[in-house]
Order: structure tokens, then sequence, then C-alpha cells
């Protein structure tokens, strides 16, 4: 029996008068989702030194400002928050 993992991308915004910067995740695709599996990750690029995290954990930048980030997932439902500093984030409409 598989079990069914639904989750919640809470994108809490916070935006900055002296500068803009922003988050483009393009997966996942949308802001709810059901997945069958023990985690997530989200992939998308930003603007140059954004830092933010997602459930409270600091969100690694790569090479071109790109980032992966897999994130466990518990039974049932879960939320999951991208917390932003001083950011803009845009995830693709579906």
């Amino acid at each position: 029996m598989k079990k069914n993992i639904i989750f919640t991308v809470l994108a809490l915004l916070y935006t900055s008068i002296s500068a803009f910067a922003h988050i483009d995740v393009v997966y996942p695709t949308k802001q709810e989702s059901v997945i069958n599996s023990a985690s997530v990750f989200f992939i998308g690029n930003t603007t140059k030194n954004a830092k933010f995290t997602i459930n409270s954990e600091n969100v690694k930048l790569w090479d071109d400002n790109f980032f992966v980030h897999v994130v466990p997932l518990n039974y049932g439902k879960n939320t999951i928050k991208l917390k932003p500093y001083s950011t803009i984030i845009f995830f693709p409409h579906s």
C-alpha cells in the first residue's frame, strides 16, 4: 500500500525597500501537491547572494545561483515554509 503524502508550501513574502531579490521555484510546480514519497525536493534559482530557508534550514546556493533542497516528509499533510530575507518568491503557474 502506498502512503499518500500531502504537502503545502507557504511562501512567506517579504520585501525590502532598498533592493528586491526573488526566488524562482521551478519544482515543485504547484503550491499544493500530493506525492508518494518520504521526501520532496525544491529546485530553482535566485538572485545573487539571496538568502532563504526552507522549514528553518538554510538553502545552499550553487553556481549561477541555482539551488536544490531536500525536505523530509511525514505521513499525512506537511506544511513547508519558504522564508526569504528581503525576497519575493515566484511559483510557475499551473
